[in-house]
């Protein structure tokens, strides 16, 4: 409630209203602190050496600074363990997307011990392969099929759309397998 704007005090009778338990603004205050503490220790935990992938994306949430409420970048990190598991490895929050923000990301990652990736997946921003290649020279960037789906939409006659999307998840599929199959000799 925090991050969308909410004051303590409307944090406290939402809380009321919900759950029917009475908070005074202090405790509500308290909790937040509390949480900021927990956050900021997770923040910091470390990490893995080696994740197979990783994903980077970025979402506009309103936060409030100030009185003030606008939107900043909130950019989350996820990573894909040997075992295929998907861990979180970071939330950072920056004002917007910038490469100095995706450098900062990345000296964290390898400050909390992070050092290597077959991939890097991210949305089409295109200071973020700069930021990657200054920090981690060996990973390549991937832009996520969504947004190369997206920017292929605008060229693509809209009678053919569905035609071009079958025949575009095939051949990715068969890259894609071809592609892992001869990566894993990198875990070996």
């Amino acid at each position: 409630m925090y991050v969308k704007g909410v004051s303590t005090r409307d944090a406290a009778n939402i809380i009321q209203d919900v759950f029917g338990q009475k908070y005074s603004a202090s405790s509500v205050s308290n909790i937040r602190s509390q949480f900021t503490e927990m956050r900021e220790a997770w923040q910091n935990k470390k990490l893995s050496k080696e994740y197979y992938f990783i994903y980077i994306d970025a979402t506009y949430l309103p936060i409030r600074r100030n009185r003030e409420v606008d939107k900043e970048a909130f950019h989350v990190i996820m990573g894909v363990t040997k075992d295929l598991k998907r861990e979180i490895l970071g939330i950072y929050n920056y004002p917007s997307e910038s490469s100095l923000g995706y450098k900062e990301i990345f000296i964290d990652l390898r400050r909390r011990g992070f050092r290597k990736s077959l991939l890097c997946i991210a949305d089409g921003f295109k200071r973020i392969k700069k930021a990657l290649q200054e920090e981690f020279p060996g990973i390549p960037l991937q832009t996520c099929l969504f947004y190369k789906l997206k920017n292929l939409k605008s060229r693509i006659r809209s009678n053919k759309w569905q035609e071009f999307l079958s025949d575009f998840h095939s051949v990715f599929k068969k890259e894609e397998t071809i592609i892992i199959q001869k990566k894993m000799s990198y875990w070996n």
